[in-house]
């Protein structure tokens, strides 16, 4: 039986990226390959592994893959991106300083599924690369950054995407914990008094004292009061509000223990911080 020919695919000095509406064959690429699927469905074989791909599939693909893509539906459109081993490898160490050793490896490939959301995001981004690389092409003088720096906008948020998720996978903490962190962001409610903040699980308060320890490695009360303290600095920078309406904005019933709170996290009182802070707009 005849086996089928590798091909190595190489990619001319200032090309970024292209789309394809023809199938694979199998073969690898000279550089790395950032590979978007827009339409129909495939077979996206992998070192000898079948991954079905449709809409919102995307892959990060090194020189060690092997790679072929075969149609199941037509018509067909997938977009790749190229990119260098040292730009794939910056863009990783962004997020952790052995990534880019698994993804150039056989332990690991990335591949994500892109909600609506962001396919929308991503095929505005390239989109607008198609336009840069008409405009920047190889045959002109001019600068070729802003294409790279477009191009490499949308490799930073796909493996952002994926290590957001792969992290997350990780963490065991209970998901009413991770429900009360998110909210926590909002100043509507870490502003609340704990035990009503406690009064939203189903945790006796000793318990959710303990589980929000183990799992955050401070106190509930620490973890408010630094988002507390940094939500009144803002008030302080961007408002005329007494320090008096700020401390209770913020959630605080004493006023000595918040000026003592805001001293110890940002050096200064509160109103030593808004002086500063305005005399340092005015320079």
């Amino acid at each position: 039986m005849k086996k089928n020919v590798v091909q190595l695919l190489t990619v001319g000095r200032n090309q970024i990226t292209r789309e394809y509406f023809t199938p694979n064959p199998p073969h690898r690429h000279s550089q790395w390959e950032l590979l978007i699927f827009e339409q129909g469905v495939t077979d996206n074989i992998v070192n000898e592994t079948k991954y079905t791909a449709t809409e919102g599939d995307v892959f990060l693909l090194s020189p060690q893959h092997l790679h072929e893509i075969r149609f199941v539906t037509t018509p067909h459109l997938h977009r790749d991106i190229y990119f260098s081993s040292e730009t794939v490898q910056k863009i990783c160490n962004n997020y952790s300083a052995d990534l880019y050793g698994k993804l150039n490896g056989d332990s690991r490939l990335l591949h994500i599924r892109l909600d609506a959301s962001m396919r929308e995001s991503i095929d505005l981004l390239c989109r607008n690369l198609d336009t840069l690389c008409l405009v920047y092409s190889a045959d002109t003088s001019t600068d070729f950054q802003p294409v790279e720096g477009l191009s490499q906008s949308i490799l930073n948020m796909v493996v952002g995407i994926y290590f957001s998720q792969h992290v997350i996978k990780k963490i065991d903490a209970p998901p009413v914990l991770l429900d009360i962190l998110k909210n926590l962001q909002s100043p509507a409610f870490f502003t609340q008094k704990v035990s009503d903040i406690i009064a939203q699980t189903n945790y006796s308060h000793s318990q959710f004292l303990n589980i929000f320890k183990q799992y955050t490695g401070v106190s509930i009360v620490q973890y408010l009061n630094r988002l507390r303290i940094d939500y009144a600095a803002e008030l302080l920078r961007h408002t005329d509000d007494t320090v008096l309406s700020v401390c209770e904005e913020c959630g605080y019933d004493s006023l000595s223990f918040f000026i003592k709170s805001f001293k110890s996290q940002y050096g200064q009182t509160p109103l030593q911080y808004r002086k500063s802070q305005r005399d340092s707009q005015k320079q």
